[in-house]
């Protein structure tokens, strides 16, 4: 009787256990991967439409008004990304020119930009002359 040469069912079984094992873990990582950089995406674009609508309030500092009772306001909605501000006043007054002896007060400006689960404040502060 001639022996014949090849792979048994059990060698055959755990090499395809093996390769399905090597299978589930390259998926796991791209999904990983692809997950952070998603998240790292929508945290960049929130970041930056913050700071943009941040200097576009400070652009026109007359037309800010506080907030009532620290309330965020919604103002915009860019690419399913909601931009809400407040303008919180602070109790500060400070001379800011010696020579002129100009009184301002210190208001804080915050943006909060929400994506579904994902929200990112962003905040500064401002002085506005007293007329």
């Amino acid at each position: 009787m001639k022996k014949v040469k090849g792979y048994s069912l059990i060698e055959t079984i755990v090499a395809l256990a093996i390769a399905s094992l090597l299978v589930v873990g390259f998926y796991s990582l791209s999904n990983s991967l692809l997950k952070a950089r998603d998240s790292s995406r929508i945290a960049q674009e929130a970041l930056t439409l913050a700071e943009n609508r941040i200097e576009s309030l400070l652009a026109e500092p007359d037309n800010l008004s506080v907030s009532p009772s620290g309330v965020f306001i919604t103002d915009q909605e860019v690419d399913g990304f909601i931009l809400d501000y407040r303008i919180l006043s602070g109790a500060d007054e400070a001379v800011v020119s010696d020579e002129a002896g100009e009184v301002a007060r210190l208001y804080t400006v915050e943006v909060k930009v929400t994506y579904g689960n994902y929200e990112k404040k962003l905040s500064t502060k401002y002085y506005a002359f007293r007329k």
